[in-house]
């Protein structure tokens, strides 16, 4: 499988990197690594196309934690094995408004923002992630 030797060439860069970026970017990288295992062992995972960019949600986010992360740029990295197209949602009770805003594009970091429950039946109605 081509994405898993792309993996283990990853994994030696990530690991040369200090601690505290290999520890804040871990979070982000998870995302692109699970996608990446899940299509080898079988689970399709389609390409995010710029009209329709891969989507993974993050639940149970917090703004200590997840949004920080944002908000400093560790999630850049959520399609670092593609850099296809993709969008995160960072997802909570009640989170400040990160004001990440970006559009996914091809061979560029994710776009990611930040949502409430409250509006999940909505995006449920119109669209569904391709990761949760």
């Amino acid at each position: 499988h081509n994405i898993l030797a792309r993996c283990d060439g990853l994994r030696e860069i990530h690991a040369e990197e200090l601690p505290f970026e290999r520890r804040a970017k871990s979070w982000a990288r998870t995302l692109s690594f699970a996608q990446a295992v899940l299509g080898a062992e079988g689970h399709l995972q389609r390409r995010g196309t710029v009209g329709d960019p891969f989507c993974f949600w993050i639940l149970g986010a917090s703004d200590e934690v997840e949004v920080s992360l944002a908000e400093e740029g560790f999630f850049a990295d959520a399609n670092f094995l593609d850099r296809a197209p993709t969008e995160v949602v960072i997802f909570a009770d009640q989170l400040k408004d990160a004001g990440l805003v970006s559009e996914a594009a091809e061979g560029s970091p994710p776009f990611v923002r930040t949502a409430g429950y409250a509006v999940l039946p909505r995006l449920m109605a119109t669209s569904q992630p391709d990761l949760v």
